[in-house]
């Protein structure tokens, strides 16, 4: 099962590079349209925000302390490359993570472009942070949602940091290639956590459907 997807997900990096490639404008823009909505002084954004701040403040801070400047970061990236393995049907052997030398995963398979370039693009503390704002009663809700803040603001942080030319991953999947995809697929997830984080599921959903060209609006039968 996991070689056939394989094939298929590397058969589509192309063709998925290029939507990225078309869609880019209109994602720029539905971003755009999507903070000039949510920024208002609502008690969602409001803690969103503190948490944001929170995290840029402290940063440089904490990135002096090698559990969280390198270990924790590390271990994060090679967290999100098993996730993505583990849903993509691999097996992970092995994930290993050290506070000098970087980190390292093994998985059965020979693995895709899904799990090369995930940590690059999905926020993956802040996707699994979605379901608790969803069930948490509002004064726990509120502190989730700084939470929120926080690891979105990481993400931002840490992608910057890792997306360079030397990157092992970038090199792998070609930096042609993750330089047509990335901001698209970036875009997407944190203007979609942001949107989500800020009015829920339906300011979401129509964030995702303004990033779509008029031509896939068209296919779809919007």
């Amino acid at each position: 099962m996991a070689g056939i997807l394989d094939r298929l997900i590397e058969f589509s990096k192309w063709p998925t590079g290029l939507v990225c490639l078309l869609m880019l404008p209109t994602t720029v823009w539905a971003s755009f349209l999507l903070i000039l909505k949510i920024v208002r002084p609502t008690p969602e954004f409001i803690a969103f925000s503190l948490g944001v701040v929170t995290y840029v403040v402290v940063a440089r801070w904490l990135e002096r302390i090698r559990i969280f400047g390198t270990f924790f970061s590390t271990l994060e990236h090679e967290l999100t490359h098993g996730l993505v393995a583990t849903l993509t049907f691999h097996r992970v052997l092995s994930i290993r993570s050290t506070w000098r030398s970087g980190g390292h995963i093994t998985i059965e398979g020979q693995g895709n472009w899904w799990i090369t370039l995930s940590p690059y693009f999905l926020p993956t503390v802040s996707l699994l942070l979605l379901p608790m704002i969803v069930i948490s009663p509002w004064p726990v809700r509120w502190g989730v949602l700084g939470l929120q803040g926080v690891s979105w603001a990481y993400h931002v942080w840490s992608t910057i940091r890792e997306t360079h030319r030397h990157q092992s991953d970038i090199k792998k999947v070609g930096w042609l290639f993750a330089f047509i995809f990335l901001p698209t697929a970036n875009l997407v997830t944190m203007m979609g956590v942001l949107a989500f984080a800020s009015d829920g599921i339906e300011r979401c959903r129509d964030f995702l459907v303004d990033c779509l060209p008029w031509f896939l609006l068209t296919a779809a039968g919007h």
